[in-house]
Parts: C-alpha cells; sequence; structure tokens
C-alpha cells in the first residue's frame, strides 16, 4: 500500500490522534476511512446525479437530428 506524507498543524496533530485513541483506532485507520467515506460520498453524488439527468432526459420531448457544425458557421470571425 503506498504511503503519503503531509504537513499539519501541530495542534491538529495533536487533537487528531486524542480523537483517533478515543475511538481506539490510529491515526492512520482514521484517516482512511474519513477518505473512503469522501470518496463513496463523492461517487454517490455522481450516481445521483446520472440518475436525474438519465430521468430527465427520457422524459424529454425534444429530439436532436444530425448537425455538422462548421467552425466558420460558430464563429463569425471579421477580418
Amino acid at each position: 500500500m503506498p504511503n503519503i506524507t503531509m504537513t499539519i498543524d501541530s495542534q491538529l496533530l495533536r487533537r487528531a490522534r486524542k480523537v483517533a485513541l478515543d475511538k481506539n483506532e490510529s491515526l492512520t485507520s482514521l484517516i482512511r476511512g474519513y477518505l473512503r467515506r469522501l470518496v463513496s460520498q463523492e461517487d454517490s453524488r455522481k450516481d445521483a446525479t446520472i440518475k436525474k439527468l438519465k430521468t430527465l432526459f427520457s422524459r424529454s420531448n425534444v429530439e436532436v437530428g444530425s448537425v455538422t457544425w462548421i467552425r466558420e458557421n460558430l464563429y463569425d470571425r471579421k477580418s
């Protein structure tokens, strides 16, 4: 498993070690758990957004035809 190096305030480190001790965990396991929850929440948020978009798209009556864009038509460039 890879290691990481962090620089944090000494008072924060002291308080975090106390929290870990109170939970009968190591500081490493406390941080690992936090990161797992953070990533899981982010994954859940993205999944929920995708689900909402799919629902929205499935209910939409909008039809998009095959359009070929030409750069010159998109940008009116005046010399």
